[in-house]
């Protein structure tokens, strides 16, 4: 733990894990491909209420689900990295920052990508992978 009092999601996790006496690789990759697919249906069910005539109220609640679900899979990704013991942060930092280097300064100041026709960005010219050595 940190000296400021901050814990991580991965120390907030490994505190559950230990408290239930451990996991197991099964277990961990199970419970990934189970909330996953939780987290898939609660988002179609989330966008077809917001395409719908429904209530605020029937979207702020279908919002909800989704929002638990997209938590649920947050947190079983720590479980993982605890099973693998990576510094989740450093890990989840370093492919930040190098998503930001395939984003282009352009002449004006603005910022530029550049996507292929079904939206993926694309990687620049020297375009290099984050060093995930040491994790």
């Amino acid at each position: 733990m940190r000296f400021d009092g901050y814990r991580t999601r991965e120390e907030r996790v490994q505190e559950f894990i230990d408290a239930c006496g451990g996991t197991t690789f099964e277990a961990v990759w199970n419970c990934l491909g189970e909330e996953c697919l939780e987290l898939q249906e609660a988002a179609q069910d989330f966008h077809t209420i917001l395409d719908s005539n429904a209530d605020d109220e029937t979207k702020a609640k279908y919002r909800a689900a989704f929002v638990k679900e997209w938590a649920d899979v947050q947190y079983v990704l720590s479980q993982v990295a605890c099973f693998y013991n990576i510094d989740g942060e450093v890990a989840f930092n370093r492919v930040a920052n190098n998503n930001m280097t395939k984003v282009i300064d352009g002449p004006d100041g603005s910022k530029k990508i550049q996507r292929r026709e079904d939206g993926k960005i694309l990687k620049p010219e020297g375009y290099e992978k984050p060093d995930m050595r040491g994790l």
